[in-house]
Order: structure tokens, then sequence, then C-alpha cells
């Protein structure tokens, strides 16, 4: 049998080629998928308590649940009003102002899921202070109907007519109680008409809950305010809320005492 030999300069590019074979295997074993995200949600007060979010990482959180498509990449159904928030590298984050009773969903980076459903909310609410700085008349008290106005309804039951001079400041004991969930912010408005008919006495049955204005029987303003949920991380809280009007026609403020519930 005839042997065969190469020279040595060969054999050291087969032990090297062999080398860097090895070393590519070796790496593609040691390699594994990124981890997906994990992202903790638990229902405090006006939203979640999350942890699982890194510092400066975004967070974005809607109403749908998004999916990756055919592409591969992340999607949030049309439509969907998606926004977002900033990991600040604390272990818990709040994320606050959500709708309450409501299932949001979230999405961080390439990985997505659900947060859960907020807590439900109940307000009570307490008319406690009204101050009239400009009556409407310019002589004697003004004829002045109140009006009240929360979460979008005109609650007519609270209507009452005094007549008040400028300046004075009374408590109109008035109230709402058991206002069960709603928006992310609820609104609150108190419109005051002044009869101002001439040869009778006119009775107003109709607050349009407008800045202000005069037709010739009535003059009227409107104090409007939203209530701000976003900041509430407990499942009690009291807090007084103000509003004003300070039109040409009339001018007042108020204060009304807000009570949540979160279950």
């Amino acid at each position: 049998m005839k042997l065969i030999y190469f020279p040595r300069s060969f054999a050291g590019l087969a032990r090297a080629g062999l080398a860097v074979i090895m070393l590519a295997l070796a790496l593609l074993g040691s390699a594994r998928p990124a981890a997906a995200a994990s992202v903790n949600a638990a229902p405090s007060g006006s939203g979640f308590n999350i942890s699982g979010v890194g510092n400066g990482q975004i967070l974005f959180y809607g109403l749908q649940q998004p999916y990756i498509n055919s592409n591969g990449v992340l999607t949030w159904p049309s439509g969907t009003d998606v926004k977002y928030t900033f990991g600040n590298g604390s272990t818990i984050l709040f994320l606050g102002g959500l709708r309450p009773n409501t299932t949001y969903h979230w999405a961080l980076g390439n990985s997505y899921g659900t947060l859960g459903k907020t807590l439900q909310r109940r307000v009570d609410i307490s008319f406690n202070a009204i101050t009239v700085t400009n009556d409407s008349d310019s002589t004697g008290a003004g004829e002045l109907y109140y009006f009240f106005k929360a979460n979008g309804v005109y609650h007519s039951e609270l209507d009452f007519y005094r007549s008040t001079s400028a300046t004075v400041t009374f408590n109109p004991n008035r109230s709402i109680s058991a206002i069960f969930n709603g928006n992310a912010f609820m609104s609150l408005a108190v419109e005051l008409v002044d009869d101002d008919c001439t040869f009778s006495t006119c009775k107003p049955t109709n607050p349009t809950f407008s800045r202000y204005g005069d037709n010739g029987d009535f003059e009227w303003a409107t104090g409007a305010t939203s209530i701000d949920f976003s900041s509430v991380n407990t499942n009690y809280v009291q807090k007084t809320v103000s509003y004003s009007a300070n039109e040409f026609v009339m001018a007042f403020s108020g204060t009304a005492l807000v009570t949540v519930w979160y279950y």
C-alpha cells in the first residue's frame, strides 16, 4: 500500500478550519431567543400598580388587544386609542386616571398582554358653598334659580330658588349620591339664572349650562370644572373641587366636596 503524505502547511490549515467549525457550533448551541417582557399589574384606585417596566422603557396601553401581524410587527387594531407611559426605574409604576370597570391591554417592545380590569368607582358630591359676587341686578336682590349637573347629567331634583344679593356666601345644601363608573374624568357644572321678566315672574325650566347668556327674560352664567382622578392610588379619597363664573351678566364661585370609593 502506498501512503500519501500531505505537507505540514496543509495539515495546519485543516486543524485551523476544524477549530473554527467547532467554535461556530458552540456559539450556535449557546444562543437563546430573547426573553419576552413580563408586565404584572394589580388594580388600585384609578388604575394599576405595575411592575416589570425598566427605566426608560415605553409601556403602551389601550382598550383593545394588540397582535403580531404577518410581517412580525406588533400592531394595535385600527381605531385603538393607544397611550403610553415611561418606566421610571422604580419597582412599582402607578398608571392612573383610567376608565373604571374597564379592561386594558399592554405592549412593551414586541411583547403584549392584558393588564386586567380596573376597579369600579362610586362618587358622591356635596355642593357645600356658593359665593355670589354679581347677582345680575343693578338694584335689589337677584331672583336667582340654581341648577346642578354632574357626569353629564342634569339633576332637576336639586333645583332651587333663592333671592340673592351680592356679595354673599351660603351653603346650598345639595348633594348627589352614588354616581357609578363613567369616564376617567367627571364633569361638574352649576348654572345660575336670574329672572328678569318685567310684568310677571318667570321660572326657567330648561337650563342650557352654556357659558353665559341674556335673552331679555333671563340672564345666566355657568361655572364648570372637571374632577380629575388621575392621581388617586387609594380605594378611598375625599377632595374639594372649585368652580366659578365671572361674566358681565353674573359672577359667582363655589366648592363641592367629592368622595370617591374604588372597589
